[in-house]
């Protein structure tokens, strides 16, 4: 182990570091796009007129390709980078969302939550990466924990907004488009 990956890092010193903010903006949006969404998506489906099944089913895809996802996103993280990557999937889930506003079918919904299901697989294994990129292996837990503080605001006000604009407006597009 080397001494720069050796080095304990306190908390107050991550919360100086730029890297240690942009990775808690972004993977806190990341986080709370995904609790929105998976919280609201079955009404959403719903509304559009699948039966309970189709929505489960959709679902279901969207969990199978963030799990086929995973060992992708790993690979073209190594390939092209952790940055490329992570606006890769930052790019799937916005066009997934985008998709969601306008899917009217089964099979449209199933293509937007392929695409939103791949784009989230890179969320968990990015997050790991960009922390351990930004700090010593030997502060991970640390810079983890304290990022979740970060990250918590997000987390908190997507799903109760996500249903403050459905109750609003009587669709969650408007949610899903921000």
């Amino acid at each position: 182990q080397d001494q720069a990956d050796a080095r304990i890092w306190h908390w107050r010193e991550l919360l100086r570091l730029p890297a240690f903010w942009s990775i808690g903006f972004i993977f806190g949006a990341m986080t709370c796009v995904f609790a929105a969404v998976m919280l609201h998506l079955f009404g959403h489906l719903l509304d559009i007129g699948l039966t309970t099944t189709q929505a489960a089913q959709v679902l279901s895809a969207a969990a199978l390709f963030s799990a086929l996802g995973k060992p992708v996103i790993g690979w073209l993280s190594d390939f092209l980078g952790a940055r490329v990557s992570i606006w890769l999937a930052l790019a799937c889930q916005a066009a997934a969302l985008l998709l969601f506003t306008q899917a009217t079918s089964f099979y449209l919904s199933v293509g937007a939550a392929a695409v939103y299901g791949f784009g989230y697989s890179g969320m968990s294994p990015l997050r790991t990466f960009a922390i351990s990129t930004s700090v010593s292996s030997s502060s991970f837990a640390t810079a983890n924990g304290v990022l979740r503080w970060v990250e918590l605001p997000f987390i908190l006000a997507a799903s109760p907004l996500a249903g403050y604009i459905y109750d609003a407006t009587g669709s969650y597009n408007v949610a899903f488009y921000i």
